[in-house]
C-alpha cells in the first residue's frame, strides 16, 4: 500500500515539474528569441539608419559650412607646415614623456573602448541619458576614425618625422570628436575638461612631430563637426535637452526630457 501511495505521489510530482519545467524552457526559448529579434533589428535596420542621419545632421547646414571652413584653413596651412615645423625640435614644448602619456590617453583606441565602456554602463544601469551618450560616443568614433583612415589613404601625405598617411590626425579627431559629445550632452562642465584635453592631445602630436599643424587642424574640425551633428540627431531622437539657466540670484543648467 505504501509503495502505491509513493507512486502516486511520484507521479503527481512529475506532472507538476514537467509543466513548469516547459514553461521554464519556454520563457528562456522567447526571452532568446526577442534578444535576438532586437539585436538583429538594431544591426541591420536601426544602425544604419542612425549612422545616415549622423551625417545629415553633421554636414547639413552650420556644420557643412564649419566643415568647409576647417578644411580651407587646413589646406592653407599646407603651404607653412615645414616652415612653422622647422621653428622647433621634437618634444621642445611638451617633453617626450607628456607626448608618450598624451598619445597613449587620447588614442582612438582608447576612445572607442571608453564609448563601449559608457555605453554598456548605461544599459545595465539603465540610464536613458548616459546609454544615449554612449552611442552618440560610439557612432562618432565610427564616423571620425573611417573618414579620418580614408583621407588618410586618399591624401597620401608624409607625416614630418617621414612615416607615411599623416592627414588628418586621427587622434585628434577622435579626440575632439568625444568633447564634442560631451558638451553638447552635459554642457560646459564636461565640454571644457574635454576640449582642454583634446587640444592638448593635438599639440602633442605636432610637438612629437607625428602630424604637422594642419593634421591637427583637419582632424579637430572633422571631430567637432561630426561629435556635435551625432549629439544633436541623438538627442533628437530620445527628445531631451540641456539649456543654460541664468538669473540675477543663480545659474545652472536646465535637464528636459520626454523619455
Amino acid at each position: 500500500m505504501k509503495k502505491i501511495i509513493y507512486l502516486f505521489i511520484g507521479i503527481f510530482s512529475l506532472q507538476q515539474f514537467f509543466p513548469c519545467l516547459l514553461k521554464a524552457e519556454e520563457s528562456q526559448d522567447q526571452a532568446y528569441a526577442e534578444r535576438s529579434q532586437s539585436g538583429s533589428r538594431f544591426f541591420f535596420s536601426d544602425l544604419p539608419k542612425h549612422l545616415a542621419y549622423d551625417m545629415k545632421e553633421s554636414f547639413w547646414g552650420w556644420g557643412g559650412l564649419a566643415f568647409l571652413l576647417g578644411t580651407g584653413l587646413s589646406v592653407g596651412l599646407t603651404k607653412t607646415d615645414h616652415n612653422l615645423q622647422s621653428k622647433f625640435q621634437p618634444n621642445d614644448l611638451l617633453g617626450s614623456k607628456a607626448n608618450t602619456v598624451l598619445s597613449t590617453a587620447g588614442s582612438p583606441y582608447v576612445w572607442g573602448g571608453a564609448s563601449l565602456v559608457v555605453t554598456a554602463v548605461g544599459a545595465g544601469i539603465h540610464d536613458e541619458k548616459l546609454l544615449t551618450t554612449g552611442e552618440s560616443l560610439l557612432e562618432t568614433f565610427f564616423w571620425t576614425q573611417s573618414l579620418s583612415l580614408g583621407l588618410k589613404y586618399a591624401v597620401g601625405r608624409d607625416r614630418p618625422n617621414g612615416d607615411s598617411r599623416g592627414f588628418p590626425s586621427a587622434h585628434t579627431s577622435a579626440s575632439f570628436g568625444s568633447a564634442a559629445v560631451l558638451q553638447s550632452m552635459y554642457g560646459y562642465k564636461a565640454g571644457i575638461p574635454a576640449y582642454l584635453f583634446s587640444s592638448l592631445v593635438a599639440v602633442s602630436r605636432v610637438d612629437s612631430y607625428h602630424h604637422f599643424l594642419s593634421d591637427v587642424l583637419m582632424g579637430a574640425t572633422l571631430g567637432t563637426v561630426i561629435g556635435y551633428g551625432t549629439a544633436k540627431y541623438h538627442k533628437k531622437l530620445h527628445n531631451f535637452s540641456l539649456t543654460p539657466q541664468i538669473s540675477p540670484n543663480e545659474y545652472g543648467m536646465l535637464f528636459q526630457s520626454s523619455f
